[in-house]
């Protein structure tokens, strides 16, 4: 009797450099949807965190016939300097905590003293472990640089829109530091809805912004989603959690991850967001949309204007 052995037959080298080639080109096809379908999940993360906070500011709107200060200070005018101490207030980030199911945090600030919501820096002022927790309610999921140690805040309020500092309620204390009160929330505003005589539909309440500078990128100059105004040598004061729409949507190339970067040179006239061609914005109805970097600068300043009276664009700058 003749038994005869069967040895199964392997993979030549071959035909195993093939399949790992088609495994590759597989992965290499399936990474960029997996990026982008996480990506179209965080956009939509952040475009609701935009939504709850503008359903925050109507329903502070409610309750006090009208909405928050955007910054407070103890001097009127649109151009702060100079700014004595203890004369500043809570911004508009603070006062709508009640709103976003944050009322025990926000029983945690002494909104009264107004001793460190602004001043320079932040670290040696009373209450700054407060100031200094992040708040998710803020913060883009695509921005990678929240942190516990950056507590951001990726969210502005929008003050108005300015071709110029010759604007009717624009000013700049230097080149790029806007200041403005012919749009919502601005210093010691109270705006009503009555106020917006643009339409609500056509006029910026809150804008995405991914330049506010960092307390790990500078420790001695920063911000958090709980700033107010800084105020810095010789009377330097700069809004921190509102912004002007002044200049194109992503057009500044600085980071506010840098070491010692100084951002507060360009977020208040510059916004824009992580999320690829423009960043979104939400309107005094409450709707958020999402506006192209490539909007028209004309139209996109009238838009931060709550009562020009002109038509989207009208100044034509």
């Amino acid at each position: 009797m003749i038994i005869r052995s069967f040895r199964s037959r392997g993979f030549t080298l071959i035909e195993l450099l093939v399949v790992i080639a088609i495994i590759a080109i597989l992965i290499a096809l399936l990474l960029p949807a997996v990026q982008q379908a996480r990506e179209a999940a965080r956009r939509s993360q952040c475009k609701n965190n935009m939504k709850q906070i503008a359903l925050a500011l109507h329903n502070y709107h409610d309750t006090h016939n009208a909405f928050p200060s955007g910054v407070v200070t103890g001097k009127s005018g649109i151009c702060q300097t100079n700014i004595p101490a203890g004369g500043f207030g809570a911004p508009w980030t603070v006062m709508i905590l009640p709103f976003v199911d944050q009322a025990p945090r926000y029983n945690s600030f002494n909104t009264s003293s107004g001793q460190y919501f602004g001043l320079y820096p932040i670290q040696t002022l009373s209450e700054s472990p407060r100031q200094l927790l992040r708040n998710s309610v803020f913060e883009c999921p695509s921005d990678s640089n929240a942190s516990e140690e950056n507590a951001t805040c990726n969210y502005m309020g929008i003050s108005g829109g300015c071709s110029s500092t010759s604007d009717t309620g624009c000013c700049a204390t230097s080149t790029s530091r806007y200041q403005s009160s012919n749009g919502i929330l601005y210093n010691n505003s109270a705006t009503r809805m009555r106020d917006i005589k643009d339409g609500t539909t056509n006029t910026f309440l809150v804008g995405e912004s991914k330049y506010l500078i960092l307390r790990g990128a500078n420790p001695g100059y920063y911000a958090t989603w709980a700033s107010g105004y800084y105020e810095g040598g010789a009377g330097d004061v700069n809004t921190q959690t509102v912004a002007v729409c002044v200049n194109p949507i992503n057009s500044s190339t600085l980071n506010p991850a840098a070491t010692g970067g100084f951002t507060h040179e360009i977020h208040p006239a510059t916004l824009g967001s992580e999320h690829t061609g423009g960043a979104h914005h939400t309107m005094a109805d409450g709707s958020t949309q999402f506006i192209s970097e490539n909007i028209d600068l004309g139209v996109y300043r009238a838009l931060g204007r709550k009562a020009d009276s002109l038509p989207i664009g009208g100044f034509g700058q």
